[in-house]
């Protein structure tokens, strides 16, 4: 069903990240929110795009998902560059399935989009279904997600936002390019200042070694993608880690170029 959604980014940018993940979860109350509930999840995510582009310029992202309880396809309104009060992108996000596949369709051929799904589509290949219509994988990225729920007091009430978590890696032609990240995300009535407060705080209390991040995964992954053909990274990732200096490079990278050039390459 359709919602908005309001999160803010913190790339995790230490010379060992997976510590400062691991002091992140420890964490059970910041700026005087309580952290509870912890829970962990696993899911892989596939974005498409159509051959001339259309997705991109009409600034929509379509993915198809898999979790523990199967997949689910999901379009997205792209919000660009991440700005404060950025990321209010309307969603779609459905059970994967024939009738599923057919909404989603008709919401891109209201938008101009017009793709072709036959009758007899095998659904058991999500991907393979998607590449049959016309479509072809522009991010293959799995993210294995740790999260609390924030809320005014320890012994629960309503859940203010979400503080994930994550640890992204990205699956290239190349090679695989695995980073952390943290997401604050708005959940009920939680406000801007939840995620004001919840952003003021992890800053303060990691001080360097997270970074306020202006880009999605998708075009984060896409910036790593051009760097990595371009042999900026060449020596900046342990086994398959981004290292600090590849964080930075990857952030120099962003800041001078935009998401919507990123996304044309």
């Amino acid at each position: 069903m359709s919602k908005v959604e309001k999160e803010i980014v913190l790339m995790v940018d230490s010379v060992d990240p997976k510590a400062t993940i691991q002091r992140v979860s420890k964490l059970n109350s910041l700026r005087g929110y309580s952290l509870r509930a912890p829970a962990s999840f696993q899911f892989h995510d596939i974005y498409f795009e159509t051959a001339s582009g259309s997705l991109r310029r009409k600034r929509l992202n379509l993915r198809i998902r898999k979790g523990k309880d199967g997949w689910l396809i999901t379009m997205k309104r792209s919000p660009g560059l991440l700005q404060w009060r950025r990321n209010e992108r309307a969603e779609l996000e459905l059970v994967w399935s024939h009738e599923s596949l057919d909404r989603i369709l008709a919401e891109l051929s209201a938008k101009g989009i017009t793709l072709s799904a036959h009758q007899h589509l095998d659904m058991t290949n999500p991907v393979e279904t998607m590449k049959s219509i016309g479509l072809f994988i522009l991010q293959d990225r799995e993210t294995e997600r740790n999260t609390k729920s924030v809320s005014l007091t320890p012994e629960g009430g309503a859940d203010l936002a979400e503080l994930a978590s994550d640890c992204v890696t990205y699956h290239f032609q190349r090679c695989d390019v695995r980073l952390y990240e943290l997401e604050v995300e708005a959940k009920g009535s939680g406000s801007d200042k939840v995620l004001s407060d919840i952003r003021i705080g992890l800053l303060n209390t990691f001080g360097s070694e997270l970074v306020p991040w202006n880009w999605g995964k998708l075009v984060t992954g896409k910036m790593i993608e051009t760097l990595l053909k371009a042999g900026t990274l060449d020596d900046l990732f342990t086994n398959d880690l981004l290292t600090k200096r590849g964080i930075e490079e990857v952030e120099k990278a962003l800041r001078n170029g935009s998401p919507k050039a990123i996304l044309r390459q």
